[in-house]
């Protein structure tokens, strides 16, 4: 099946010039992006519970103070590399820099998990050194 456009050319039905995605592709970007920000949002509010929680009245400031400028660098840094990186074919290397980072991330914060609940006698040394048995 053949239509003409305006300018008299003939183009076949089959041209994805109109969809440049498939909707399969659509969806799983878009539910990927939805996770992201679920679990962005679940991360922060995890955070703010054990900043209340932990963080002594007096001190919770200066710790505000860090946390906002860690935050801007960390923007910043985003966005250079964005720039530096603008074309479609450098966006892989963003995007394994962003895997690389949200895994040392999680690295620390189970360190962290971890030796907090030590500290608290949560987990007892014995319990956390020998294997459990099936």
């Amino acid at each position: 099946v053949v239509s003409t456009q305006s300018t008299g050319s003939q183009k076949s039905e089959n041209d994805d010039s109109k969809n440049p995605l498939p909707s399969s592709a659509a969806f799983l970007l878009l539910g990927s992006l939805l996770l992201g920000k679920f679990g962005s949002t679940l991360f922060r509010v995890s955070i703010h519970q054990l900043y209340q929680e932990e963080v002594p009245r007096q001190e919770r400031g200066a710790i505000a103070g860090v946390q906002v400028t860690m935050n801007t660098f960390f923007k910043t840094i985003s966005m250079v590399l964005v720039l530096y990186a603008s074309t479609p074919t450098n966006f892989v290397y963003l995007v394994w820099m962003s895997v690389l980072v949200e895994t040392a991330v999680l690295g620390l914060y189970s360190y962290f998990a971890v030796y907090h609940a030590h500290r608290r006698g949560g987990i007892s040394d014995r319990e956390a050194t020998q294997p459990k048995d099936s």
